[in-house]
């Protein structure tokens, strides 16, 4: 699905996201990833993540 390279981007990505959405500390991002199952029980991302982090990375390379 995605290169080995970019797992821990796409991981940083949707850490972020859900710092953004209110998480206070990495724990909480954390399972709050895990909740939306952006990234599954043993630290993968799944395809839901993936997802997310191509529709972000779209909107945030949208210039005026």
């Amino acid at each position: 699905m995605i290169d080995d390279a970019n797992i821990t981007d796409y991981r940083q990505i949707l850490l972020d996201i859900a710092r953004s959405l209110g998480a206070e500390n990495l724990l909480n991002a954390w399972t709050m990833c895990r909740m939306r199952n952006w990234i599954d029980e043993y630290g993968e991302i799944t395809s839901e993540g993936v997802a997310q982090v191509l529709s972000f990375k779209k909107v945030a390379t949208i210039t005026p």
